[in-house]
């Protein structure tokens, strides 16, 4: 099996990244899911999807079926996979797949093809530059996320650059999921994105030795 997944440092503040055998059935998951949508028997596995069992699972990952069993139930509790299961075997759903594994390139070329030379910030309406109410810019390296220059240096100020490009990252996938529409991205952000990410302020007071 070829190709990578993406894989956050904030993995590590998981709630179940200190439990062996759940966090190893989950990045099993996340390693064997598909990245692009297959049929297989007549049935269409979707990106973010496996098919597999139990017994298989045991046999992978070298635990019992209860073992595996349990994970998954603590799994499903969180919310981190849906099952859809059969006689023969079960579709395991990771669900957010994509807001985990965006492609990084296509965001970066993205930006790299709309950015104006002189580097200044895409406006959302070029007919208008007249126009003060539009002028909101879309500085990140998503086109459907509308944040100033000062909004976005003060979340990487206050959440730091890889934060901020996280949240960013979810917003996007999220209206782009949802059909999700915000009167201000600025704001949205920052009353629930924030959160849902796990994402704190940058601790600035270390103190001395």
């Amino acid at each position: 099996m070829n190709g990578y997944i993406k894989l956050y440092r904030q993995f590590m503040k998981w709630e179940w990244y200190d439990d062996a055998n759940t966090m190893r059935l989950f990045l099993h998951c996340l390693l064997k899911a598909n990245h692009e949508s297959r049929s297989w028997h007549g049935i269409e596995i979707k990106s973010g999807q496996l098919l597999t069992g139990r017994l298989k699972l045991a046999q992978e990952l070298k635990l019992s079926e209860q073992q595996i069993r349990t994970s998954l139930n603590k799994l499903k509790s969180t919310n981190e996979i849906t099952i859809e299961s059969t006689k023969q075997y079960s579709i395991i759903t990771v669900n957010n797949w994509n807001l985990y594994q965006q492609n990084n390139q296509e965001c970066n070329q993205q930006i790299t093809n709309e950015q104006p030379t002189d580097n200044q910030p895409i406006t959302t309406n070029k007919n208008d530059k007249n126009n003060k109410n539009d002028k909101k810019y879309t500085y990140s390296s998503r086109k459907n996320i509308k944040l100033t220059k000062e909004e976005y240096s003060r979340f990487i100020e206050e959440f730091g650059e890889e934060n901020t490009n996280k949240v960013i990252e979810y917003l996007s996938a999220y209206k782009e999921e949802k059909g999700y529409k915000t009167k201000s991205d600025n704001l949205t952000i920052r009353r629930w994105v924030l959160d849902a990410c796990g994402v704190k302020k940058i601790d600035t007071n270390y103190g001395g030795f």
